[in-house]
């Protein structure tokens, strides 16, 4: 009987330990830049893509896979309301998806439930330990929120392929009062918000949003108000 629990537990391990080595990957982005403009309340994005060949043989890319999420603060009529957060889909308008030599890639944009994802098809032979650039381009205006004295941008990166390298650059007449660019790599399916604040007012980046401070500050003299009117009428 032990013999028989010692061979089957043999062939387990064994299974187990193939099963293990055929989890190899092939591919990974090697960089992804994006270059984010604006246009009046609407976000241009082009993100310039280099998948890299990670094995000693010829690789199809196939269908791939960027996804887009909105994550705004709630907002009481057309006032948001601090401190707090809500995610949803992106709307993507003027979509193009094309190779760094120009040749056309098949792309399309599909709605889930919280976020938005762009479907690409690359059928070009990536050679052994190669590289291959392509390029996403898309407006959307569900990237930037409209304050009262501040303009809030939120890029979302995050792809169904492992990020080695990302690089942020915001092209803007604006000035950049606070920025929050996570200087890491991305796994597979996860999904990393690059946040900037921007304002007419040259404001220092101290590390938090002004808007927050703005609206503290509000509040307190609201506060303030409020309790002097109450005494005064006692």
């Amino acid at each position: 009987m032990n013999t028989v629990l010692a061979a089957i537990l043999a062939v387990l391990l064994l299974a187990l330990g193939t099963a293990n080595a055929q989890i190899i990957k092939v591919e990974e982005i090697s960089n992804f830049a994006v270059e984010i403009s604006m246009k009046g309340d609407e976000v241009h994005a082009k993100n310039v893509i280099t998948i890299k060949n990670l094995i000693d043989k010829p690789l199809v890319p196939g269908i791939g896979e960027i996804r887009l999420q909105k994550k705004a603060p709630k907002k009481l009529l057309v006032f948001q309301i601090p401190f707090t957060e809500e995610v949803s889909p992106v709307k993507i308008n003027n979509l193009r998806v094309y190779t760094e030599n120009g040749k056309k890639i098949s792309a399309k944009v599909v709605e889930r439930k919280e976020y938005t994802a762009i479907i690409y098809e690359i059928w070009y032979p990536i050679e052994p330990k190669g590289e291959l650039t392509f390029i996403v381009e898309y407006s959307s205006p569900d990237l930037v929120e409209s304050g009262i004295f501040f303009k809030e941008i939120s890029i979302p990166i995050g792809t169904d392929t492992d990020i080695r390298k990302i690089d942020v650059k915001i092209s803007t007449d604006l000035n950049t009062v606070y920025k929050d660019f996570p200087e890491t790599a991305i796994p597979a399916g996860s999904l990393i918000f690059y946040n900037a604040e921007l304002s007419p007012i040259p404001l220092p980046n101290i590390g938090v949003r002004w808007a927050n401070i703005f609206w503290s500050i509000l509040l307190l003299i609201t506060a303030l108000v409020s309790i002097a009117i109450v005494k005064r009428k006692k």
